[in-house]
């Protein structure tokens, strides 16, 4: 067992800063116990009694007997979370402030809590690992990346498992060290591990992040940085990951097709990195070579940054003009913005890709924050025979195959397209979409038989309302749960005498626009490419802007906030 505490900078719903005393218990084996310590006068003796004895385990350990584990109930001292095996402790030396974290507020996740995903640590326990290597972390906690057997994953399984029934047993799911011993095993993480339901994610959702002396990571998560010694550059690992899922998500772009990525500041300029590193491959990249990339921005002192990631071509957007008028195939948005997503729209003649979580709705769209969370692409159909088109053919560019056997229809899709659909060998299934979504979560096998994924892999709805519906159909019992699987697609289809038009309806059903939507990337994959490209290790460091101590949270928000940063950084680093 190990013993820890410290004072770290959490979030509050008012998106005020506030410091709290933390105390860490636990280990790799048993778990973990997070308890927060206000700052108030009644909590001044606990607060000195454990800093006393911040360097000794034996007195810290007497201090969690006494006020954590055997003490009174004590409105000062309040349980953060519990976790189960399988989390390793690290020291945290950098973390970076992103778009993300500058939205937190709009998320659906509980306030207070010490963000940041963007961290460079090192262990602190010898078992764990090199304890001079530095270590960037996967910021989602899902079975997988917790187990300490993460190859004994089977993606035949004894019992295939509910939504439900995955959200509730959540920790308590494992792999069992024998292969052949029978288990309930979750068909997210043999696949997806990603989007699985159990999961708590770094700085976001439930586990505390980066920005704090210490944090808590699972075993499977922990990246080791073997030839990357710039810690500024490291930081940029998990958004480099991000920005390179960005091509799994668009797959092959043919030749003459033309890119914009609108908002490369942050996320942005590192979108820009990646499109052009995959442009100039030598040979199997994805990103043809005649394929144009063009950086829009709205701030001038961006352009000499932009120019020199030998874009073809930056263009700065004037406040005080009219809109665009040219046209790309593809845009990128990731200016984490309303009115970034209405320009997205004027632009694009092909497909949108939103990299943006603001937590904010637009176009009548209240849930492209959790579309995106969930990788799930939309699409829009005039025809009965372009829906049978998209059923055949989509899958999400990764994947090898894909049979898009389980297709849900809101009660307003005319009957002809469920006989359409159940002619071609589909599972289909039509009924109101709150009645659906119950009886989904809690046994979806009765509708979906064969699906690999308590889910549907495609749902057809009648309006913008509908796929607000579906995306999160039962919010306030699981703000997490969706009709459609992760990195399934919506399909919004209305004749067009029958549609109610809106900019979003018509870009999608008359000018047969595709939005599609990726979250977090392999970490993997971004250490790779930095530890072999050298020029882009200093170019990523080059775009650090502003950097602060851990005790001045504060005002690196308000920097991040501001157009004069491009990358705000805080430095971590626990006094000893």
């Amino acid at each position: 067992m190990r013993y820890l505490v410290f004072t770290a900078p959490e979030l509050l719903s008012n998106a005020e800063i506030r410091y709290s005393t933390f105390f860490y218990f636990g280990s790799k084996v048993v778990g973990w116990e997070v308890y927060r310590i206000l700052h108030t006068d009644s909590s001044e003796l606990i607060r000195l009694e454990l800093n006393e004895a911040r360097n000794q385990q034996e007195s810290l350990k007497n201090l969690a007997q006494k006020y954590f584990i055997e003490g009174q109930s004590n409105p000062d001292i309040q349980l953060v979370v519990r976790l189960g095996p399988g989390y390793v402790l690290l020291k945290s030396l950098r973390c970076g402030l992103c778009s993300t974290d500058l939205a937190r507020c709009f998320l659906p996740f509980p306030l207070p809590q010490i963000l940041g995903h963007e961290v460079v640590g090192q262990y602190i326990d010898k078992a764990d690992g090199d304890l001079n290597s530095f270590v960037v972390v996967e910021i989602n906690s899902s079975h997988s990346l917790r187990t300490s057997n993460p190859r004994n994953f089977k993606v035949e399984y004894s019992e295939r498992l509910s939504f439900e029934a995955l959200t509730q047993q959540a920790e308590s799911l494992h792999v069992p060290t024998d292969p052949n011993q029978q288990q309930e095993f979750c068909a997210y993480c043999t696949g997806l591990p990603t989007h699985c339901p159990s999961r708590i994610t770094l700085g976001i959702n439930t586990l505390p992040g980066g920005f704090s002396p210490y944090l808590l990571a699972p075993q499977n998560a922990c990246i080791v940085s073997k030839g990357i010694k710039n810690l500024d550059a490291l930081v940029f690992a998990e958004p480099l990951a991000a920005a390179l899922h960005v091509i799994d998500a668009l797959g092959d772009v043919p030749q003459q097709s033309s890119i914009c990525v609108l908002g490369p500041r942050r996320l942005g300029s590192l979108v820009l990195c990646a499109l052009i590193a995959e442009r100039e491959k030598s040979a199997g990249g994805k990103i043809g070579k005649q394929v144009s990339i063009t950086a829009m921005t709205r701030n001038p002192r961006l352009k000499p940054w932009l120019d020199s990631l030998n874009t073809d071509e930056t263009i700065v957007l004037d406040v005080n003009s009219g809109g665009v008028e040219r046209q790309f195939d593809i845009v990128v948005d990731t200016t984490g913005s309303q009115s970034g997503f209405l320009l997205a729209l004027e632009l694009a003649k092909r497909e949108i890709h939103v990299k943006s979580t603001n937590g904010q709705s637009v176009c009548g769209l209240s849930r492209l924050t959790e579309m995106v969370v969930d990788e799930i692409s939309l699409v829009g159909a005039k025809s009965e025979a372009e829906i049978l088109e998209y059923v055949r053919w989509f899958k999400w560019m990764a994947e090898s195959s894909r049979d898009n056997h389980a297709v849900y229809l809101s009660p307003a899709v005319d009957g002809s397209v469920k006989k359409l659909l159940k002619d071609q060998g589909k599972s289909v299934y039509q009924n109101e979409i709150v009645e659906t979504a119950n009886e989904l979560f809690k046994s979806p096998w009765e509708i979906l038989g064969s699906a690999k994924f308590p889910q549907f892999d495609v749902a057809i709805c009648s309006s913008v309302e509908e796929i607000n519906s579906v995306i999160r159909p039962l919010f306030q019992q699981n703000p997490h749960f969706s009709i459609v699987r992760p990195r399934g697609f919506i399909i919004l289809y209305s004749s067009f005498d029958t549609v109610k038009r809106n900019d979003l309806s018509s870009k999608l059903i008359e000018n047969g626009v595709r939005i599609s939507s990726s979250r977090c990337g392999d970490l993997h994959d971004s250490v790779r490419i930095m530890e072999d490209n050298k020029d882009l290790v200093t170019k990523l460091a080059s775009m650090i802007t502003h950097r602060f101590p851990l005790s001045e949270m504060s005002d690196a928000y308000k920097m991040a906030a501001s157009k004069e940063a491009t990358k705000v950084i805080v430095d971590c680093s626990a006094e000893e």
